[in-house]
This record gives C-alpha cells, sequence and structure tokens, in this order.
C-alpha cells in the first residue's frame, strides 16, 4: 500500500493515516515476541532491526533496540537539507485523522516541516531518508552493547533478514562472527538460512518457519524450568 500509485495526494495521505493507525494499535498476530522473551530470560541481549513497526519496542526494553532503518513513529521533512528533526507521529496521525473526509483529507491539512514548510513524510528508508542524530544514536546503542561484552561469548542470532538488505544485518553478523573467536551465528529463515563458508564450523541453520521455531524452543525451556 505504501508503493501504490493513488490518483491524488489527498487519497494517499489518508491511506498513510490509517496504516499509521494501524500499525501504533495493532498487536503482533503471532505470539512470536513473547517466544523470543521467554528463550532469551535474563541473558544481556541487544536487538539490530530494519523492521519500522516499533514491535520489538512494544516487547523490549528501548535502549536494548537498534531501529537502523528508521520507524513510523517518527515523521521528517521531506526536504533533509533544511529542516534535520523528526517529529513524533503519534501526536500528528491522532490530530490528522477525524479530518478525513470521504477517504482524502484535504491539502490544507497535509503536515508540514515547521522549519521550512515542506511537507511531512515518514521517517523510513526511502532516497530522502533523514540520517542524523537519532539515525546515529540508533547504531551507537549497538556499538554500546558490543563494546561492553568484547570478549565475551555473543550469538549473532539472524532471523528472516533475507537477500533484499544483507548489508544492514546479515553480512554484518556474518564478518562479526569471523573475527571473534568465541562468537556464533544462528541463521532462521524458511527460505534463505544462508551463513559465510567462512565461518561454516560456527553456524546453525535452520530452514524453518521462525515463529514455530521459537515456539519448540521457548516450550522445552519451560517444561525444564518446571522439572
Amino acid at each position: 500500500g505504501y508503493y501504490t500509485r493513488f490518483k491524488t495526494s489527498e487519497e494517499r495521505w489518508a491511506f498513510l493515516l490509517y496504516a499509521y493507525k494501524l500499525i501504533f494499535e495493532e498487536p503482533a498476530q503471532k505470539p512470536t515476541y513473547e517466544y523470543l522473551k521467554t528463550i532469551l530470560g535474563n541473558k544481556p541481549i541487544h536487538f539490530v532491526t530494519t523492521n519500522q513497526d516499533g514491535l520489538f519496542k512494544k516487547y523490549f526494553n528501548e535502549n536494548d533496540v537498534s531501529e537502523i532503518q528508521g520507524s513510523w513513529y517518527y515523521m521528517q521533512s521531506s526536504n533533509t537539507e533544511t529542516d534535520k528533526n523528526l517529529y513524533y507521529a503519534p501526536d500528528i496521525v491522532n490530530e490528522l485523522l477525524p479530518k478525513i473526509k470521504d477517504k482524502r483529507l484535504d491539502k490544507k491539512f497535509f503536515p508540514k516541516s515547521p522549519v521550512d514548510d515542506s511537507e511531512l513524510i515518514p521517517w523510513v528508508r526511502r532516497p530522502e531518508f533523514l540520517e542524523d542524530k537519532r539515525y546515529f544514536d540508533e547504531y551507537q546503542k549497538l556499538n554500546n552493547f558490543l563494546a561492553q561484552h568484547k570478549g565475551e561469548k555473543i550469538l549473532f542470532l539472524e532471523m528472516g533478514v533475507g537477500r533484499m538488505t544483507p548489508m544492514f544485518i546479515q553480512e554484518p553478523f556474518w564478518e562479526m562472527t569471523q573475527y571473534m573467536k568465541d562468537a556464533f551465528y544462528i541463521n532462521i529463515n524458511p527460505k534463505d538460512a544462508l551463513t559465510n563458508p567462512a565461518i561454516k564450523d560456527r553456524s546453525l541453520l535452520i530452514g524453518d518457519d521462525i515463529n514455530e521455531v521459537l515456539k519448540e524452543a521457548a516450550t522445552k525451556i519451560k517444561e525444564e524450568n518446571n522439572d
């Protein structure tokens, strides 16, 4: 829907606002995140995600999550040269949703940057994506975690990244596993459970449904804890 060529920008903005509402309010459709919480327990963790729906931050501490490809919870100016601010999307969406009429948002209500009057757009990866303070802060959280646990045993668990954008998570995980002697890599992906041949002996590839894999692991952990 995000890439649909709507007949008018008024229709597109109405759709975007409904999409925002769905993202903010709709819970995860499967208990995958709950299974993950059970498996991880109290271990030190950090999540790096290209997902932009904010679900990781609904289930885990915000400081433990790096959203490196933006988030629907923020908007940015379409002109990144003059306005480098981010604007909290839920406040904007709540204000504009009642103004939709006949599945259209009148142009006079289009959200605009208070700095340069340019139209606001979602803060998600696209040609105009703003790479500024928050973007670098998200990466810094990950760097801080790795520095804090330098020299320790680290598991790089990749779930569902695939080959569309391997340069953001998959390939860095391969590289870090290769050069950290006590690191191990697991890839759970029903279509692209791959690894770098250089770390084949320190990799586990699981080509099954992520939710079912985590469910099985979480169930075993609960059973062991109850014994």
